[in-house]
């Protein structure tokens, strides 16, 4: 029988990419319904700037689907 070797940074570096993801699903949510960009910062600890980059991201994401979107 052959043990398996764990790969434990591997692990690690793919649970901080499953909760980047996750927390900016979460960021986009508040930002939709409403929060401030302060309370998203705050409540998902994370920093001002990167709760901008986030916005920015959603909003052109908006208006990229606005514009291809039929009236």
């Amino acid at each position: 029988m052959t043990k398996e070797t764990v790969d434990f940074e591997k692990i690690s570096k793919q649970l901080d990419d499953v909760i980047v993801l996750l927390k900016q699903s979460i960021a986009i949510s508040l930002y939709k319904s409403g929060a401030t960009q302060d309370e998203i910062a705050k409540n998902l600890n994370l920093s001002k700037t990167t709760v901008n980059q986030m916005v920015k991201g959603i909003i052109k994401a908006d208006q990229k689907t606005a514009k291809v979107s039929p009236k």
